[in-house]
């Protein structure tokens, strides 16, 4: 039989995953570019866990440190997904 109970509290860490990933990794953009509109970093966050490369928004191109992050950013989130999924 199924629970839904239990579902849905599966289904909510899943959730938190996703929402720590996403505001995680835009506060970890912050300390790169504090100057940037929170929305500029949500955006960069998005494109990066989504794996769309929609393009390089912040010029992290530019800074080797913030290149690192966005690589270990893709790594955590795809397996964040993977995992959700």
């Amino acid at each position: 039989m199924f629970d839904y109970h239990d579902f849905l509290r599966k289904l909510k860490i899943h959730i938190m995953l996703l929402g720590l990933a996403f505001f995680g990794g835009a506060l970890g953009f912050y300390f790169f570019y504090p100057d940037e509109p929170l929305v500029r970093l949500l955006f960069m966050t998005a494109i990066t866990l989504s794996t769309v490369g929609y393009g390089d928004v912040l010029r992290v191109e530019d800074n080797p440190a913030a290149a690192m992050y966005t690589m270990i950013l893709m790594l955590v989130g795809m397996g964040i997904v993977l995992y959700s999924v």
